[in-house]
């Protein structure tokens, strides 16, 4: 399926990260998200990027990358279906460039 079938564009540069999100399920747990500072969310990246183990000298750039100027949070949580609501709440519509942008006041 063409995007542009779909009534869309393909884009022609890439989007900055706006929000990364460190979490892991914990049954029964609630949805407390606290802010991660840049190294946090670096080292929670690298967690989860098989490759920095492979070629750290290929990922690191392109994570330190995506960190840059991204808000990053953490918490524990429960069932995904509830979390993802919740998650949408730290993003916004940029009206100007049309593209996700986050909400620093969630």
């Amino acid at each position: 399926m063409v995007v542009e079938s779909l009534g869309s564009q393909t884009g022609r540069q890439p989007l900055p990260v706006g929000l990364i999100v460190s979490t892991r399920y914990e049954a029964g747990s609630d949805w407390q998200p606290q802010p991660l500072t840049p190294a946090r969310a670096l080292l929670a990246l690298m967690d989860n990027t098989v490759a920095t183990r492979q070629r750290p000298e290929k990922t690191m750039p392109i994570l330190k990358q995506a960190v840059t100027g991204a808000a990053a949070i953490t918490s524990k949580r429960g069932e995904a279906r509830t979390i993802a609501p919740l998650l949408l709440k730290y993003l916004t519509v940029d009206p100007q460039g049309g593209h996700n942008g986050v909400s620093k006041e969630s």
